[in-house]
């Protein structure tokens, strides 16, 4: 009798110092799990809907750590989630050509409408045609790298004045702030990689003018579309006029006279270049 007590005390001191599940009250431990990428904070949000009942979880911004509290068999299958979601954020380069091209060789290439996409192939054909053609015009050539899901801006604007703001200082001292803002073709663009070899890019280009009485009007658009990794797509492909005025005089007594001749300047097409970089 006496040794199965003295066996059974020893069982309950193994117990409490293993925190043994075979007493029925497993230990809680604390972990950090040091985030390499991305970053804790956004992590937390994930490790709240799995830790236990009794689980206490929090991030330290200074080191980008997580810190948890919680048992051990929570604990691993936490360090596998994070593990999986810790990896590193693709990079994106974003190509952009903005060029005039005439309502002729838009319609030879193909930009019936907006949203068209070209392979690397065809639109390195297209491009060798812009360069080269005389009824094209290509402005600006731009390229930027960003972080998956992170915003690249384009701009071909100059800072325009649209209004002023008068600031009364104490002693009557009036100064006044003229506002600028940005007038031209912009474009933001977010690209999102998708796991099946595309990337949806979300694109918002918009073009500004001064108009003759100072005011200055703005066109935006808001558009989705999915393309291959290192596809181009076109959007724009809006065409204008410009009106040409000529001055001539008369062979006889050379008294002036004007003409006024309207053509079309072309659509303003920008060429977007999606690329995963490894």
């Amino acid at each position: 009798m006496r040794r199965i007590t003295v066996i059974g005390l020893l069982f309950v001191i193994f117990c409490i110092h293993a925190g043994a599940v075979l007493c029925g009250t497993e230990e809680m431990k604390m972990k950090i799990f040091k985030v390499q990428h991305a970053e804790a904070r956004s992590l937390l949000d994930v490790i709240d809907h799995f830790k236990s009942e009794n689980g206490k979880a929090t991030y330290y911004s200074e080191t980008n750590s997580l810190i948890v509290v919680d048992y051990p068999a929570n604990l691993s299958r936490m360090e596998e989630l994070v593990n999986e979601l810790d990896v590193a954020q693709k990079m994106v380069e974003i190509k952009v050509v903005i060029a005039e091209v005439s309502s002729g060789l838009a319609k030879d290439i193909g930009l019936a409408s907006s949203g068209t996409t070209f392979s690397p192939g065809e639109f390195g054909r297209i491009t060798s045609l812009l360069r080269t053609g005389t009824d094209s015009n290509i402005r600006t050539e731009m390229s930027v790298k960003t972080l998956n899901n992170e915003p690249a801006r384009f701009m071909v604007a100059a800072e325009e004045i649209f209004g002023e703001t008068s600031v009364i200082y104490p002693g009557g001292q009036v100064i006044t702030h003229l506002e600028r803002k940005p007038v031209g073709n912009i474009l933001e663009v977010v690209p999102t990689v998708n796991n099946n070899g595309t990337i949806t890019l979300t694109l918002q280009p918009s073009v500004g003018k001064v108009a003759d009485d100072g005011t200055i009007s703005e066109k935006s658009i808001y558009t989705q579309v999915i393309v291959q990794d290192g596809d181009t797509t076109a959007i724009g492909s809006h065409s204008s006029m410009q009106s040409e005025v000529r001055r001539e005089s008369l062979p006889v007594f050379g008294t002036p006279s004007y003409t006024t001749a309207t053509r079309e300047s072309g659509n303003t097409v920008m060429f977007v270049t999606a690329r995963v970089v490894e």
